[in-house]
């Protein structure tokens, strides 16, 4: 996502998903490709998170983002070490289709509606306590530079 303003970015922020074992090259990838953004135009803050192991993790994270995207408190079927999932994908799949849109909604938009619940509801600073990896550094970067693009304190 990039923000701009009279067509010109002011900061550009971006997620990508990685495995457990492919964190240090992205790592570095990373720093090259802000290296990069930082020759083209030096006063744009850029953030790039790595969802460790998928983003799908740190929607299950947040125990409010689960409940909002699934009705229901399921903290028996969430794994303590969300980023040691192998595959969050599956699992988000496999939690989000045990429960049925309700009857008044729209089953074509169901997934997209749960997925979205999570997102509004997702609190930065508990998934990244059980995020510390993946989220915690993305949030932390997002927050400064959000920050420093509005002059906010």
């Amino acid at each position: 996502m990039t923000i701009l303003r009279n067509q010109q970015p002011l900061a550009v922020f971006a997620l990508i998903d990685a495995r457990a074992g492919e964190v240090a090259m992205l790592r570095r990838d990373s720093q090259d490709i802000l290296s990069q953004c930082a020759t083209e135009a030096q006063t744009v803050p850029v953030v790039i998170g790595l969802a460790i192991q998928e983003i799908e993790i740190w929607m299950l994270a947040d125990p409010h983002s689960r409940q909002a995207a699934l009705g229901q408190v399921i903290e028996h079927l969430v794994p303590a070490d969300l980023e040691a999932v192998g595959d969050p994908k599956s699992l988000w799949a496999y939690l989000a289709g045990g429960f049925p849109c309700p009857g008044d909604g729209h089953p074509e938009l169901h997934s997209d509606n749960q997925r979205r619940a999570a997102w509004e509801s997702l609190r930065p600073e508990v998934v990244g306590h059980l995020c510390p990896s993946g989220f915690a550094p993305f949030s932390a970067a997002a927050q400064k530079a959000v920050r420093s693009v509005f002059r906010l304190k």
